[in-house]
């Protein structure tokens, strides 16, 4: 993707979440009957199917691509929608529908990808010497990542179809009907996370991990439909912030209590108002 299509597109799910915003806060657009008959959802499916015919043109201008491509070059790199195409293609383990979902979930990786390089580079590899196995040892910021990503989850929430009619104590949910699940109330929980506006990093130590069922930390969704990319965001974020705090001080001059920490919900999680950090650099031997 070029850089344009790559912001037509945000720009497009950015007004898609706005617009559902819009239906889920009115009780009487929720019914299919009545929404489908209103300006709001013409307006929702036309700029829905913009995002779509978008993404299914960069995919099959990609399985173009890969047509004429000499696997056997050493110097041919294969990407994840390489990937995602061959097995769509020659394998039918997925179809269109699944490769047009995982590029959707890691398009927005995109730019964070670029910027990775940026900070990291390639011309001094003696700056950023972090490999896979310095990662591994990194535990304890492993730790404070995901209790960050607890308490400020990426997205707020997400949606499902129920393809099942599915009973939760005396309710049922009827097969078909669409579900938003709500990250934020989930993280928050206090059957599963004891003093929930604490910041605790042990939280995720193994043992704390043992006692919670799997299913209470969402950060990246969960199941089939889970983020193609959560290990690389992992990776990546472990790559930055450790570079960070190998050469600066981090500071600010007024703290907020995270609980005061207003948030406005888009298609990411962000802070209302700017959160300012001061960086001083570590003085060396």
């Amino acid at each position: 993707m070029c850089d344009d299509e790559i912001s037509k597109f945000a720009e497009l799910t950015t007004r898609s979440v706005t617009l559902i915003k819009k239906r889920i806060n009115n009780i009487l657009l929720l019914p299919d009957s009545i929404f489908n008959l209103t300006q709001l959802s013409r307006e929702t499916y036309k700029n829905a199917t913009s995002a779509k015919n978008m993404l299914n043109t960069i995919i099959q201008r990609r399985r173009t691509i890969l047509k004429t491509m000499d696997k056997k070059d050493e110097n041919c790199n294969e990407t994840l929608l390489d990937i995602l195409i061959e097995q769509c293609d020659h394998t039918n383990s997925i179809t269109d529908q699944d490769v047009t979902q995982a590029i959707t979930a890691i398009i927005f990786g995109t730019r964070i990808h670029e910027e990775l390089y940026r900070i990291c580079g390639h011309t001094d590899p003696t700056d950023y010497p972090v490999n896979a196995s310095d990662l591994i040892k990194m535990e304890y910021l492993s730790r404070v990542i995901k209790e960050t990503l607890r308490y400020f989850p990426i997205a707020p929430h997400i949606s499902r179809t129920v393809t099942n009619d599915l009973k939760i104590k005396q309710y049922t949910i009827p097969k078909g009907a669409n579900v938003f699940i709500s990250i934020m109330q989930v993280h928050k929980n206090k059957e599963f996370w004891p003093e929930p506006k604490k910041f605790d990093p042990d939280r995720f130590l193994p043992d704390e991990i043992s006692k919670r069922p799997s299913c209470c930390y969402l950060p990246f969704s969960m199941g089939s439909r889970s983020c193609v990319g959560f290990r690389f965001a992992e990776m990546a974020l472990k790559i930055v912030i450790s570079s960070i705090l190998r050469k600066y001080v981090l500071s600010c001059d007024k703290t907020i209590p995270l609980d005061q920490v207003k948030l406005d919900y888009r298609v990411f999680t962000h802070p209302r108002e700017p959160i300012k950090i001061k960086l001083r650099k570590l003085k060396t031997k």
